[in-house]
């Protein structure tokens, strides 16, 4: 999970939030607010669960073995 703040010209601040699977590259969920609080991340978080592959934090590729 990853945050950043940018300002606007005209001096508001935005938060970004977002869920990255970094083995993948692949972004999961990504929200924008102006507030930074635990349910903004909890949002993004939940958002990343239902819209990760298949729903769920964990792969369920399997990985070959050498025989």
């Amino acid at each position: 999970m990853d945050f950043s703040e940018f300002e606007t010209a005209r001096g508001g601040i935005w938060r970004i939030c977002a869920v990255i699977d970094y083995a993948t590259k692949y972004c999961l969920a990504a929200t924008v607010t102006p507030t930074s609080r635990g349910q903004d991340a909890l949002g993004c978080l939940r958002r990343g669960v239902v819209q990760g592959p298949n729903g769920s934090w964990t792969s369920t590729t399997s990985v070959p073995t050498a025989a």
